[in-house]
């Protein structure tokens, strides 16, 4: 129930007390007309009903329905009408004085018992309304609470930091930095509707989260990504600068050591953290240009260096090429074999020519908690789902532009997801290209 009908019912009520007896007016002072046949007085009537029945007149006109609303304030009034009732017991109902002091303590009965019905319609009016306010805050609580918890919000990206996930990844920031001054206007609106509710400790928390802590759970999550950040002991480099940590040793490109270029073991290792190096400062300027909008003339400077490291890398990986191998199977499965070469042989896989393939990750299944984040107009959509799918790894000696190189192939096939995100066919999740491989040695 609305308080605009709430307060209507209040009124209505109030309006309709006060409709009086025929005989009586039930007022102070109120009392029997004299009568000359009775020629003695009866003690408990004068000395005990009529002064309850001034006080009980009083407090009857006085009465006002929304302030006894509780039933413990009605029933002083049947209070009264007790200590009448004692006070009449034993007298001659035969007397004029007696009868008249009874029929007048039955009409004032029957007002008290339609006050006491208004009383009740008026608080149960409020309960159905204070019901109403109850079910509405929290349900509209509940809505915001759950979109976020933050014990488990995270909106850091993990490795890979591919160009495709961290655009991907930007959209997300930007829809998440919409989110705190929609939470809080709702909040607002939520409060505004029920005043009651301002102090309500859900609706502080909530307030708490939208203006401070979630800014800066996105701020620590693009710190943890791209930055570097507070680790409770210190100061700790994020994704992108971890992978570049881990070749700062090696630079610049022309004091790389000899012996490094002609080590297989140290070759592969640079092979395998350069380009994460790169990905991670590429994926850093990507971000301070399209989302944070600033420049960033250190990385700026040190993405040709890397570019030029792994260019010497791989100059220097001659010897390694010669020894180049296919990875060892890990899987002669004809049923796999025949699904990675369905997938390889379609257009959307990027597969070039091949000689051999073989699968050297076995199959297995995982399972990943997702969500996203929608805004539309004044409200905030976010869906929550879990996917599950099976995958392998095939490795393929592929020609790659004028060279052989070991392609790796992860397929996919989702076995759970959203209706209309998957068909449920394999195909190729991830293609990554590997070292060079010499042709004769494709079949070692």
């Amino acid at each position: 129930m609305r308080y605009a009908t709430f307060l209507t019912l209040l009124l209505g009520l109030c309006g309709a007390v006060g409709a009086e007896d025929a005989e009586f007016k039930l007022v102070r002072g109120e009392r029997p007309p004299v009568d000359s046949a009775l020629k003695t007085r009866v003690v408990s009537i004068e000395q005990d009903f009529y002064p309850n029945l001034d006080k009980s007149a009083d407090a009857l006109a006085e009465a006002k329905v929304e302030d006894y609303v509780r039933k413990y304030k009605v029933q002083d009034f049947y209070n009264a009408i007790s200590r009448m009732e004692k006070a009449l017991q034993g007298t001659d109902a035969k007397r004029s004085d007696v009868a008249w002091c009874r029929r007048w303590l039955t009409a004032y009965k029957q007002r008290v018992d339609e006050f006491a019905a208004k009383a009740k319609d008026l608080r149960e009016a409020g309960d159905a309304t204070a019901a109403a306010a109850v079910k509405d805050v929290s349900a509209r609580l509940d809505e915001l609470s759950s979109y976020f918890d933050p014990k488990s919000f995270k909106c850091d990206l993990d490795a890979p930091l591919t160009a495709r996930r961290v655009r991907e990844w930007i959209t997300r920031l930007k829809t998440l930095d919409a989110i705190p001054p929609k939470g809080l206007a709702e909040l607002d609106r939520l409060v505004k509707d029920h005043p009651e509710y301002a102090k309500d400790e859900r609706i502080r928390s909530l307030q708490a989260w939208f203006k401070q802590r979630m800014p800066e759970a996105i701020k620590r999550g693009i710190n943890r990504t791209i930055d570097s950040f507070e680790t409770g002991s210190g100061t700790g480099p994020g994704v992108a600068l971890q992978a570049i940590e881990q070749v700062r040793n090696i630079l610049p490109p022309n004091e790389v050591p000899a012996w490094m270029l002609e080590d297989e073991t140290e070759v592969n290792r640079m092979l395998k953290d350069v380009p994460l190096a790169i990905e991670g400062c590429q994926a850093r300027l990507q971000v301070m240009k399209d989302y944070l909008a600033k420049a960033d003339p250190e990385y700026e400077a040190l993405l040709p260096q890397l570019l030029a490291l792994y260019a010497k890398v791989e100059e220097g990986a001659k010897a390694a090429y010669e020894n180049a191998r296919l990875p060892e199977a890990r899987s002669t499965s004809a049923d796999l074999m025949a699904i990675a070469e369905k997938v390889l042989a379609d257009p959307a896989t990027e597969s070039g020519a091949r000689k051999r393939v073989v699968i050297n990750a076995d199959k297995q299944h995982e399972s990943e908690r997702r969500s996203s984040e929608r805004i539309d107009g004044e409200w905030i959509y976010v869906k929550s789902w879990t996917e599950e799918y099976d995958w392998f790894q095939v490795a393929a000696a592929e020609k790659v532009g004028a060279d052989w190189r070991i392609v790796f192939y992860q397929l996919r096939r989702y076995t759970k997801a959203l209706k209309g995100d998957s068909n449920h066919e394999w195909y190729c999740a991830e293609r990554i290209v590997g070292k060079k491989i010499r042709e004769e040695n494709i079949e070692k």
